[in-house]
């Protein structure tokens, strides 16, 4: 019998939580083989806007890894990792040599951590036990609150960190967080230690291999870098921090057959903004790099990835899909056609491309009608604008963490008073300069040309234009060639934008 939508499982759009699902193995998609170059290829930075899968692709690798005794495996998140590794540490004039050292500690000591929870769980799985005492005992004498010593605790207002001295190996430095502490520490020198540690780790790694995956690593950005300044800062301890992951893959590699591994998750946009900074860190990014992207030229609907995403659990989580094919399944659930597009055409087109988005659009639509069977175009389009409002929260929070967040914002709020989904430039032009007083932050035709490319960036605008195929739009996240707005062809306001905006203008 034909399940009701309620009961089908079509993912999470928290990745976490959906990689705690029970049959969570099953569920998961592996598009182009990603698994497969992240086990055994040299490729370590995992890149994608938010919401393109990273962490659910981390998880699968991570519980897949789990069921090799040979493997030690975990996924580390930035919230532990800031806490205890860089609270102490950015110094906008720090040497070159001490930021590497630095990260070296950091990953080495990582890797020990990993490696003592993996010993203490399964000692008998160890020949060899000796290497893996020293360690212990290695981590029981460094803990990471011996190397970073606090000595006074006050309350303050403003979260900034500092560094008194650059490079002196016992620079008193201090730390305001959000929460109102202010902690004053001092940061004992590592240097000496840090042979002792990686002979250590690597005698371990003879007989084990890690997998290690760090994640979020733009939580830094947010919490710890703001400004032009700290941003082009982030972006060279970012640099520095994938420059020192790669030498140490490099050497582990060479420790046995099961090769070890750091991961780093990050976002797509940091690693631009690394280029814009650094002329060589093209030859670090291009050739270790997975990114995460879901376009696909796929002509029949249910061969697009997102759809076999999508079909894929359904199938795993229901007996009644489970021996029908991808296309019986997709013409069962979703109509052949909305607004003249194909079903997943009308969802690509209302979300940034990506998984978060389209999941969180059909589970919207499960919880309005959770007693149908199938995903009807009035469904689909009466659900919209409640998508709309989602959208337009989910896009607000993204801006908040960008470098031009102040000029994105405004940009958002002008096309919000122009109030207008499709228009021209010169039309757009003509608002402003009428207007003109009313946007001081808008100085010039130049300041509106940046705004707009920014908005462009962010997806909240594209392009559209005719072609023997028909009618083609065009975002920054399915265009690989047009990386700036094109101010001669009209411009598309983001259709999943156009009822949250427009209901605000009421």
């Amino acid at each position: 019998m034909q399940p009701h939508l309620s009961e089908i499982f079509l993912g999470e759009p928290n990745g976490e939580k959906e990689a705690n699902e029970k049959n969570f193995m099953e569920f998961f998609y592996d598009d182009n083989e990603k698994v497969k170059k992240i086990l055994f290829g040299e490729e370590f930075i995992i890149s994608g806007r938010k919401g393109m899968g990273k962490t659910i692709l981390s998880k699968y690798v991570e519980n897949k890894l789990k069921t090799n005794r040979k493997y030690h495996t975990k996924v580390i998140y930035t919230d532990n990792f800031l806490e205890l590794k860089l609270k102490d540490f950015y110094n906008k004039d720090i040497s070159d040599e001490e930021l590497s050292l630095f990260w070296k500690w950091t990953f080495l000591y990582s890797i020990a951590t990993v490696l003592k929870e993996g010993y203490t769980k399964n000692r008998l799985n160890y020949v060899r036990i000796k290497p893996y005492k020293k360690l212990c005992k290695f981590l029981r004498d460094n803990d990471i609150d011996k190397v970073v010593k606090v000595k006074e605790l006050s309350k303050s207002s403003n979260m900034g960190v500092g560094i008194k001295a650059s490079s002196l190996p016992n620079a008193s430095a201090s730390t305001n967080f959000s929460d109102g502490h202010s902690v004053s520490f001092i940061r004992k020198s590592y240097h000496e230690k840090i042979s002792e540690l990686e002979l250590l780790v690597f005698a371990c790694l003879k007989n084990f291999s890690v997998f290690i995956f760090f994640e979020d690593i733009d939580e830094f950005q947010s919490k710890l870098f703001r400004g032009a300044t700290d941003n082009e800062n982030f972006s060279f301890l970012i640099l520095s921090m994938l420059e020192e992951v790669k030498k140490l893959n490099e050497k582990m590699r060479q420790c046995n057959e099961n090769k070890s591994k750091i991961n780093v998750l990050i976002r797509d946009d940091l690693i631009d903004n690394i280029h814009r900074y650094s002329s060589n860190s093209n030859k670090l990014t291009a050739g270790y790099t997975t990114n995460l992207s879901w376009i696909s030229k796929a002509h029949k609907p249910w061969e697009h990835p997102l759809s076999e995403m999508l079909l894929k659990k359904i199938k795993s989580g229901s007996m009644y899909y489970s021996s029908k094919t991808n296309k019986e399944v997709y013409n069962e659930l979703f109509p052949d056609r909305i607004y003249k597009r194909t079903a997943i055409k009308f969802f690509l087109e209302n979300s940034f491309g990506r998984p978060r988005d389209v999941i969180e659009y059909l589970n919207l639509i499960k919880k309005e009608f959770p007693n149908e069977k199938a995903f009807k175009y009035k469904m689909i389009t009466e659900t919209l604008p409640m998508f709309s409002d989602y959208f337009y929260r989910e896009l607000q929070n993204e801006i908040r963490i960008q470098e031009d967040n102040l000029l994105i914002h405004s940009g958002l709020t002008f096309l919000e008073e122009f109030n207008k989904s499709t228009f021209y430039y010169d039309d757009l032009f003509d608002f402003y300069k009428e207007n003109k007083n009313q946007y001081m932050d808008i100085s010039d035709e130049g300041v509106l040309k940046d705004m707009l490319n920014a908005l462009y960036r962010m997806n909240v605008i594209g392009n559209s234009w005719k072609t023997k195929e028909g009618i083609v739009r065009g975002f920054w996240y399915n265009q690989t060639k047009n990386k700036h707005l094109d101010f001669n062809r009209m411009i598309v306001l983001h259709f999943a934008l156009v009822p949250s905006i427009r209901k605000r203008n009421i």
